[in-house]
């Protein structure tokens, strides 16, 4: 078998393998009730039911976020299933393997043409990346689909579609979706027309619109805007800068170290930075006509960084532990997956690497998969423990009428009683006819 064949064949199966670990734990620990803030859907599922439900129902605030887009589909696969927790978590599983794929293509078309070897590793990085079980949280929570989103409209925003006016098209198109998904995605409204600026060839005057357009979209976001009860104050931030930098770098690092190895996650977000900040530096200063290659990577973990900062601002008077959360490592997951390729591009672009960049390279390597190694066993001890929770909460909830508000609690923090008497009313969910089958 030719090398190119065998090593495609060999990345296709250790792709293969990290999505089957996945699904396997999905399996394991996955539970079909709903948990957390999926309670909050139950009165759009009677107006849905009702119908009730237009815009101002999808629109309203919940947190910093407006999840337009998350509520629909959620309400859509309720409709199918009956308000099966466990369709919410394979569409987050099939949102994730779109991004991969997303990233797959971009890596094809940028790196391979320079380095095929190490395209197809970095694919194989990719979807160790994307399918890591440091996402317990995100993977055992349906409601967790505003992020998938997030990181799907990322990758869709930045990828090397064809045709410039199709590109434009596309990427706003993505990036519309993202900002209506998660808070954080507002910066990609801005981002996409700075991206194509960047590329050579890019309409001026079709991005100078799209800024516009931006600038409509985000004030249409921030209409009518309410801070959040019980968050901190974002001039918290710029009270304590270093405890904000902190925050930043922790939320960097977070898919590389189990919960609760803050100052790890911080000196692994230093490291990202710094490589990010070379690789760039150097590829761009090095072959100005292989410029139009890093723009997409550069973007996806410019946006990564961007949220970081966003993050830190608004929940870094939370403590830096708080940036340490497993269900934002779906986004920073991007980031690494973006530097890596940034600093794959920068390699190749200074031909065969030396010695002394060939070491810094197998120690940056070595350095990553230790940490990743540790994200992922963590994620299994986080699969494990919200299980636990769940299924007690699950027999709990049928016997909602009598049932210890503590055990209630852990299905849901508020009073969530005469929700599931709406839900019992309605037959969905745990008290639809499909459930337990």
């Amino acid at each position: 078998m030719p090398r190119p064949a065998l090593e495609r064949l060999a990345a296709a199966v250790v792709v293969a393998t990290l999505a089957l670990g996945l699904l396997l734990a999905i399996r394991r620990w996955a539970v079909d009730v709903p948990s957390g803030d999926s309670w909050e859907l139950v009165p759009l599922l009677a107006a849905w039911r009702d119908g009730r439900l237009g815009l101002a129902g999808l629109w309203p605030q919940h947190n910093e976020h407006r999840i337009v887009f998350p509520r629909l589909a959620m309400l859509l696969l309720a409709t199918v299933s009956g308000w099966s927790a466990l369709w919410e978590i394979g569409a987050n599983v099939a949102l994730a393997g779109a991004t991969l794929a997303l990233l797959a293509v971009t890596l094809r078309l940028t790196v391979a043409p320079r380095w095929p070897t190490l395209a197809r590793g970095l694919t194989v990085v990719a979807a160790a990346f994307t399918f890591s079980l440091v996402q317990w949280e995100n993977w055992t929570w349906g409601w967790q689909m505003s992020v998938f989103l997030n990181a799907w409209a990322a990758a869709a925003a930045f990828a090397r579609w064809p045709g410039r006016w199709r590109a434009f098209g596309v990427a706003f198109g993505a990036a519309i979706v993202g900002a209506f998904s998660f808070a954080s995605g507002i910066v990609l409204l801005w981002l996409v027309p700075a991206a194509f600026v960047a590329q050579r060839g890019a309409g001026v005057r079709a991005a100078a619109a799209t800024f516009a357009l931006a600038a409509a979209l985000t004030a249409a976001y921030f209409h009518g805007y309410v801070s959040p009860a019980g968050h901190p104050s974002p001039s918290l931030a710029l009270d304590h800068p270093a405890r904000a930098v902190g925050y930043a770098l922790a939320y960097l690092g977070g898919p590389l170290v189990r919960g609760d190895e803050t100052r790890a996650a911080i000196a692994y977000g230093a490291l990202g930075a710094t490589v990010f900040a070379v690789a760039v530096a150097g590829a761009w200063r090095t072959v100005p006509a292989a410029r139009d290659v890093l723009v997409p990577w550069a973007f996806v973990a410019g946006f990564v960084l961007a949220s970081a900062v966003v993050s830190a601002i608004g929940r870094s008077g939370m403590g830096t532990a708080q940036a340490l959360a497993s269900r934002y490592t779906t986004i920073t997951g991007l980031f690494w997956i973006a530097t890596l390729a940034l600093a794959a591009l920068a390699v190749a672009s200074r031909g065969r690497p030396t010695r002394s960049v060939a070491i810094a390279l197998v120690a940056l390597g070595v350095a990553l998969g230790a940490g990743w190694v540790r994200g992922y066993a963590g994620g299994v001890h986080g699969f494990r423990w919200r299980a636990a929770r769940l299924w007690r909460g699950q027999a709990c909830l049928r016997h909602y009428a009598t049932a210890d508000d503590a055990c209630l609690g852990l299905l849901y923090p508020m009073p969530l009683r005469e929700r599931a008497a709406a839900l019992e009313a309605m037959r969905l969910g745990p008290f639809g006819p499909r459930a337990g089958s």
